[in-house]
This record gives structure tokens, sequence and C-alpha cells, in this order.
């Protein structure tokens, strides 16, 4: 797998342009929506619909099972899409179409958290999995190449200021999140529909930002083919580290 160094090398010029403010805000506008998005997930209406689904006696494993297979489709995702990006040349760019494409999957299967759960019901815990699996595909698929933006776009002397605003998203994206559960929370009953749209939305907006006001530069030179013993190879060889294993 080509490292972002080299993946950043294909379509920079020696000297990238400055950055306002504004665009570095915008670059990293689609992390606040992912971080809306996963915040009220995992501690607001997950927990909940398996509470739903399963009852009390069984929450916590129908949570435990969910999250489980949700982990495993991003470890095998993450880095296969984000090896996929730095391989294609389009005239939108290598980074923006994933972006775009993974966000819209990545709303169309809230709606299948919306309704495949039924109340005490665990027949319809697989068509549940089947969505969440869905989610975490799709929203992989646009995180890991907008991932390599920053060192794609970003000159040198302000990869800090860059990186504080990547950090700044995150925290505002954990807050309107966490907020969501105060906004559709009344006399005591939580409406996980309406949480669920309103992270979608923020989705959708973060995504729309970063798109339409974060332009990649051109590409300067065919990038390599994309090689599928390369990349197997690149996921392999960290674990041949015995700290990274242990982190692991």
């Amino acid at each position: 797998m080509a490292t972002l160094e080299q993946a950043a090398s294909l379509s920079q010029a020696p000297e990238r342009p400055h950055m306002s403010h504004f665009r570095q805000a915008m670059l990293s506008l689609y992390w606040f929506g992912t971080q809306a998005h996963w915040s009220a997930i995992l501690l607001i209406t997950l927990p909940q619909q398996a509470f739903l689904i399963g009852g009390d006696a069984v929450k916590g494993q129908t949570l435990g099972v969910v999250l489980l297979i949700g982990a495993f489709v991003s470890m095998i995702v993450a880095p296969l899409f984000g090896a996929l990006s730095d391989h294609i040349k389009t005239p939108w760019g290598r980074r923006r179409p994933w972006i775009v494409v993974g966000t819209l999957m990545n709303v169309v299967g809230l709606l299948g958290l919306i309704y495949f759960p039924r109340p005490h019901d665990l027949g319809s815990l697989p068509l549940f999995i089947v969505a969440f699996m869905w989610v975490e595909f799709w929203n992989n698929v646009a995180t890991a190449p907008f991932s390599a933006l920053i060192p794609d776009i970003v000159p040198a002397n302000q990869r800090g200021s860059a990186a504080g605003w990547y950090g700044l998203m995150s925290m505002l994206g954990n807050f309107a999140g966490g907020l969501s559960a105060l906004l559709f929370t009344h006399n005591g009953v939580t409406n996980l529909t309406s949480i669920y749209y309103f992270i979608g939305a923020a989705m959708i907006f973060g995504m729309l930002g970063t798109v339409l006001f974060v332009h990649e530069p051109p590409v300067l030179r065919d990038p390599p083919p994309f090689r599928w013993g390369e990349f197997f190879r690149g996921l392999r060889e960290p674990f041949r580290d015995h700290d990274f294993r242990w982190v692991f």
C-alpha cells in the first residue's frame, strides 16, 4: 500500500497553495458530520435498540454482536478503500468521488437502522446487523479516502493548523451527536427516528461542505496500478512488530 507521502506526491506540485482558515475548516467539515453520526449511534441509538430488540436479559449480548461484526467490517474496508483511492484518477479527483458515494450510501443504510428492528423480536436482529454492516462499510468507503485529503492538500507549514481544525470539528461533531438526544427526547421518550434523520442530515451537510469548497489538485502523473499482493503485504507488515501487535 502506498504511504501517505507517496500518495500525496502523485497529485502535488512541489509547493501546495496556502489555505485560508475557511478552506481548512471546510476540509474538516466532513469530520464534523462523521463524528456526530457515530457519537449518536454508539452512545444513544444502538444501546436503546439493543434493548428494544433483545430486552433487558440479552441487551448486552445483542449490542456486543452488532459491534463485533461492525468492527470486523471496518478493519477490512478502511485500508482497502484507502489504498484504492491512491490508485485511481478521475476528473473529480482521487478522494472526493469516494466521499460522495460513501456518504450517500451510508445515509441509505440509516433507514435500515430505523425500520428493521422490532420490539422484543430477536428475529429482526439479522436484518438490523446487515443494516449496521452496510453503514460501517460505506462510512469507511468515505472516511478512509477522506483521511488522505490533509496530506494531499495542506502545505507542510500549515499541517498543525489544519490538524487543529480537524480536532475542533471532531469535538463539535461529538457535541452535536450528544445534543441530538436532548433535542429529540420529550417526556422521557427519545425519538430515535428523528436522531437518525438528524445525523443523516449532518453527514450530508459535512460532505457537501468538503467536496464543494475543497478542490483536489490535478494528478500530475498516472498512479501505479493497484496490486493485491502489495496490499496484503502492507497489511501484514505492521504485525511483524511486537509493540504494534500489543497495541492492536
